[in-house]
């Protein structure tokens, strides 16, 4: 993380990498009465991939009053937008999966606090 004061800007950068989260997958399925249920594979055995993110923000504050401060921001997050996964999806058969993707895609947010005193 990267925080830094340029002016009356305070500018932040932040990366986020970590390694895939543990799963236990689904290595099968068995059929009973036309449905499916699926056969685990062994506990954690395997790995989402890896996750990754860069985050930017820009807050500004404001004396507005004795009593009362604004802060003006601009914040971008997963500006590369990487597309990171939260899960897997199955087949009504488990025969097949598909990625889930994480809730934070490519983002940018802006707006004003006011803070009273």
């Amino acid at each position: 993380i990267l925080d830094r004061a340029i002016g009356h800007w305070q500018v932040s950068v932040a990366g986020r990498w970590a390694t895939g989260r543990a799963f236990t997958p689904i290595v099968g399925a068995e059929e009973n009465g036309g449905q499916h249920r699926p056969i685990f594979g062994e506990a954690n055995s395997q790995r989402y991939p890896h996750f990754r993110r860069i985050d930017l923000t820009l807050v500004r504050t404001w004396q507005l009053s004795e009593r009362v401060v604004a802060a003006t921001y601009l914040a971008g997050f997963n500006l590369a937008g990487w597309t990171n996964v939260s899960g897997y999806e199955y087949s009504d058969d488990f025969s097949a999966r598909q990625p889930v993707p994480g809730v934070f895609g490519r983002s940018l947010y802006f707006g004003v606090n006011l803070n009273f005193r």
